[in-house]
Formats: structure tokens, C-alpha cells, sequence
């Protein structure tokens, strides 16, 4: 191991890795020149390659086995599990120790054996609980099933191809804001700078539309080509194929069969390369790198002297399997035309309609919302595991919606962008804190209350979920589940009844919550909801936590009495 070390910190989204990646450097020894950097696990096959040591976030523990075949080409790094506790507090000098014992193999560090945690933990240890043993069984059963259903090549593909496109969705989103304000057609007087403001809004907008929706037309308006570049590119890294040749023959693909192709005008209708059309680039990317791979398997390429550099002979390797996808699919696209009067990607759409809106139903978002919920309570990160089945339908949902604001008819779908978790847990996690900072006395609650407030705020809830713990903890979980599904009916029900908005602006997830809502919909309305339903869920979360706090109380002062004696 070199003494200049390069350090990665990995978890779903990189956004907790990320406050605790700068909470490492500062703690950094004088002598020690480590690179310390965070990044969410689906960029670590693209980069792996460039640690000496990678730390495993908590919540993405069960990813272990996939992140020791990324890094086993690789024998020099080495893989460590974060320390829950230590990530919950943000202790970095203990989080350090862990990276200095597992390379130096010496004691002599700052450890965090002596804090009342690791005291309870050290006299309970070996002794297996009920919930112990449903976290062992869920352990062994359960998360085989998810993680293969997860990291399940294709779906996996369409999971990440789809997260590539979050930039381009949200600049589309804000494009969508500024050319289209949420005004209410009541406002039609400037008497008072509020009501002026949002008229000189409403005339900028007017005035300057045709300039104002391009960004949107460029990104959302085609959504289907970024979604077809996106998913046939990390399909092919996964196959260690070249990524941008098998992009670009994608793209060439979908463009023969999308039905956007206007021969008398020669130019492409953006209306067929827009949110209907999204399954069908999933399908067509998946269908060219498929082909690709097949003939790449059989050696069935053009094959160029060894002179040639690989970037110019790369191309060639594509050739021959492009030239038979397009012929098969425009025969394809021709045989479904002349049979149905629908050509593929208009087929594909009609059959996944009735999948939009069977998934998008309240029984279907509550069942999502309850098994994310359960996830998290044996410390999986519910939303990573259930997003390659709901990644795709919100992101199509979503664009949908966009497409209706910009054509001025009915949002078609509730389920769409981030209101499963605006709406849901997200909620549900500053209610438990602000509980404990009104009524609980234990020292431990409320220590973690005060680090885990300001993540909080912004839907980092790891610090909770692995500080207080919520992970095993049944007074957690009980109110997380019950104001979770309240929540996400409450918003449903009045979204379907158009007393509030509906989602379609993609923002980065960090923006808080109420904000979210009112920006994502355009609908002030939504931050009165969210606050209402925050109030409600005091009540419901206060028996438990109050609960909760008095065993923790009792705990402390029982570990206080063994230490005086």
C-alpha cells in the first residue's frame, strides 16, 4: 500500500458520504496525505480503479459481495465496512482509526469501545434477540431475492441510464417554471408588489415563451433519445463494451423505428420522441447492445490489423451487428405497421399504458411506500432496492406530466417524480426529531437529534436511522409506517380530487421537503398540506418515541451506576 492513499466513501446516493468525506479530511494526522472523496455506488464501476481503500456506507451493506468482485481485478484494495455508529454521529477520527488499524494492523487509535453504546453493545454481544434473528432471515432470504432483481443487468441498466438523465430533467423542469408560472388565473390586479411581481412574471413569460421552452423541448420534449443513449451506454459498460459506439448505434436504431421520421418534410417530430415513447428506447437500446454483444461474443466483426488503434477500430466492432439491427427492426416496425396499424414504438406505448396506470394506483404507491419503510428497518436502503421497478415509471410519469403543463390539459399521473418520498418518511423523520427535542430527556437521543437535525432538513436521514437507531427498532418503525402510508393517502386522495398539484419538476433531492412540494407541482397548496400533515404526525409519533425514550433513559442510568462501581 503506497503512503499516498486514495479513500472512497460509497453509499446510494453520495450525499451522506459526502458531509462525512469532509469531516475526514480535516481530521487528517499531519502525515498523512490521503485523498478522501464520496461517490454513490453505481459510479463505482467506472472508478474503482483509482482507491487504495473504499468504505462501505451502512445502508448499502448488502452490496458487499457485488463491491468485492468490482474491486477483486484489483488485489491491493481494501474494503471496509463503516462502523454504524461512527456514521450516524459523523465521527470521523473513529471512522480514520478504522482505515489506520485495517492497514497498519496496530491498536493505539482513539476507539469508540468506551462511549455507552459500546459498553451496552459489548456486554450484549453473542446473545441474539428476536429482531437479531428476523434481521438474520431477512439477511439470508429476502435480500438475495432484491439484490438479484437489482443489480439484474438489464434492469440495472434502465435504473442507471435513466439517473444519467437527472441534470437534463431538471434544467427541462426549470425551464418549464420560468415559461410557465404557477399563477392562478385569479390574479389579474397588481394590488399589492406580491400580485405585481408574479403578473410581471406572467408577461415575461408570455413575451419570451418561444425562447424560454427550447431548454425544455431539448431535454424533457425528447426525453426518449437521452433515455435510449443512456440505458444502451451502462448496458454496455456492464457488458465492458464500448460505451459510445453502442450509444450512438442505439440512437440510430430508435431514430428508424420511433415513427419520428417525417419524409416529406425531411425532419424529425419531437412529439414521438417525448415521455410516451420512453419504454420503447428502453427497448431498443437493450435489443442493440443484446445484438452487439452477440456477434462481438462470436467474433462475428470486422477485424482490422493490429496496427490500428483501438478508438479507430472500435467503430468497426459495430458495424456489421448494426447494419443487421437495423434491417431487423425496420422489418419489425414494417411487419407491426402493416398488422396492427401501429408501428413499435406506438405498440409499445399502448401496452405499457395499462402498466402506468395499474402502478400509479394508491394500493400500488402505499405497498411501495410500506416495503421502502420495512427495507430501512433492517438498515437496507428501501429506495435503492425497489428502484429499478420505480425508477422507470416515475421518470415516464413525470415527463408525462411535464408534456400537460406545457400543452395545458390535465396532469395524467399522481405517482410521478418524488412524491413518494415528499410526501411519505420524508416528513415523518423531522417529526421524530422534533419530538425528541420537545420531550425526550435521554442523552443519547438528543445528542443524535442535534447531529442528525440539518441532514435532516435536508432528507438525509441516515444519521437517524443508524444513530437513534430507527434500523431494528420497532418505536420507530411502527410510526414511520403509520404516517407514511397516512401521508401518501392524504396527498393522493386530494391530487386525484385537483385540491393540490400534481409532481412534474425533477429537483435534486436535497431540496427540502416542503419547498420540494411547491416547486415540483407549482402549487402553493402543497406546502399547507405538508405542513398539516406534519403537525398530525406529532401525535402519532409521541407515544412511541416517548416510549422509546424512557427505555433509553433507564438504560443510561443503569450503564451510569456500573461505571461508578
Amino acid at each position: 500500500m503506497k503512503d499516498k492513499k486514495t479513500i472512497l466513501l460509497v453509499c446510494a446516493n453520495g450525499a451522506s458520504t459526502s458531509l462525512l468525506a469532509r469531516k475526514m479530511k480535516k481530521a487528517l494526522r499531519e502525515e498523512e496525505s490521503w485523498v478522501i472523496e464520496a461517490k454513490p455506488v453505481s459510479e463505482l464501476p467506472l472508478v474503482v480503479a483509482k482507491y487504495d481503500i473504499i468504505l462501505i456506507a451502512p445502508q448499502i451493506g448488502y452490496d458487499r459481495r457485488r463491491i468485492e468482485e468490482l474491486a477483486a481485478p484489483y488485489e491491493d484494495i481494501k474494503i471496509i465496512d463503516i462502523n454504524p455508529d461512527s456514521f450516524a454521529s459523523g465521527k470521523a477520527e473513529a471512522i480514520l482509526d478504522q482505515i489506520r488499524i485495517a492497514v497498519n494492523g496496530t491498536a493505539g487509535c482513539a476507539t469508540f469501545e468506551n462511549d455507552e453504546r459500546g459498553i451496552e453493545m459489548s456486554e450484549t454481544a453473542g446473545k441474539k434477540t428476536f429482531m437479531d434473528k428476523m434481521s438474520d432471515w431477512m439477511q439470508k432470504y429476502i435480500v438475495p431475492i432484491g439484490m438479484k432483481i437489482s443489480n439484474q443487468r438489464h434492469l440495472a441498466s434502465i435504473r442507471d441510464g435513466l439517473t444519467i438523465l437527472i441534470p437534463a430533467t431538471i434544467i427541462g423542469g426549470i425551464a418549464i417554471l420560468i415559461a410557465v408560472p404557477p399563477i392562478p388565473a385569479t390574479i389579474t390586479e397588481p394590488s399589492n408588489f406580491f400580485y405585481a411581481f408574479l403578473l410581471a412574471w406572467k408577461g415575461f413569460a408570455a413575451a419570451n415563451a418561444s425562447v424560454l421552452m427550447i431548454p425544455y423541448y431539448m431535454t424533457i420534449g425528447i426525453i426518449a433519445v437521452y433515455v435510449v443513449c443512456g440505458v444502451s451506454y451502462t448496458l454496455a459498460k456492464s457488458y465492458k463494451m464500448d460505451g459510445i459506439n453502442n450509444m450512438v448505434a442505439s440512437l440510430l436504431v430508435y431514430l428508424c423505428v420511433s415513427g419520428a421520421v417525417d419524409l416529406e418534410t425531411t425532419s424529425l417530430k419531437i412529439g414521438k420522441l417525448g415521455a410516451a415513447y420512453m419504454f420503447s428506447a428502453m427497448l431498443v437500446a437493450i435489443i442493440t447492445v443484446e445484438i452487439t454483444h452477440f456477434f462481438e461474443k462470436r467474433h462475428i466483426v470486422i477485424k482490422l490489423p493490429d496496427s490500428v488503434p483501438p478508438n479507430v477500430a472500435a467503430p468497426f466492432n459495430v458495424l456489421l451487428p448494426l447494419g443487421f439491427t437495423v434491417i431487423l427492426m425496420l422489418l419489425v416496425d414494417a411487419g407491426l405497421t402493416a398488422w396492427t396499424g401501429a408501428g413499435f414504438a406506438s405498440l409499445v406505448y399502448t401496452i405499457f399504458q395499462p402498466l402506468m396506470r395499474a402502478t400509479g394506483s394508491l394500493p400500488s404507491v402505499l405497498l411501495i411506500n410500506i416495503l421502502m419503510t420495512t427495507f430501512w428497518f433492517f438498515g437496507i436502503h428501501g429506495a435503492n432496492m425497489l428502484s429499478v421497478v420505480t425508477t422507470p415509471i416515475t421518470t415516464a410519469a413525470l415527463a408525462a406530466n411535464a408534456e400537460a403543463v406545457v400543452n395545458g390539459t390535465t396532469l395524467p399521473y399522481i405517482y410521478a417524480g418524488a412524491m413518494n418520498s415528499v410526501f411519505g418518511n420524508w416528513i415523518t423523520y423531522n417529526v421524530i426529531l422534533l419530538v425528541i427535542f420537545l420531550w425526550c430527556k435521554s442523552h443519547q437521543a438528543r445528542s443524535i437529534a442535534k447531529v442528525a437535525i440539518v441532514p435532516s432538513l435536508f432528507n438525509i436521514n441516515e444519521p437517524s436511522i443508524f444513530g437513534l437507531p430507527t434500523v431494528l427498532n420497532v418505536y420507530t418503525y411502527i410510526p414511520l409506517l403509520l404516517c407514511g402510508i397516512l401521508n401518501t393517502t392524504v396527498y393522493y386522495l386530494c391530487a386525484a380530487a385537483n385540491i393540490v398539484g400534481r409532481f412534474y419538476i425533477t429537483l435534486p433531492f436535497t431540496v427540502p421537503g416542503p419547498l420540494q412540494a411547491f416547486l415540483a407541482t407549482g402549487d402553493f397548496k402543497t406546502i399547507i398540506l405538508w405542513a398539516i400533515l406534519f403537525v398530525v404526525d406529532i401525535p402519532i409519533v409521541y407515544p412511541f418515541i416517548k416510549t422509546y425514550d424512557k427505555q433509553l433513559v433507564a438504560q443510561e442510568e443503569e450503564n451510569a451506576e456500573k461505571q461508578e462501581a
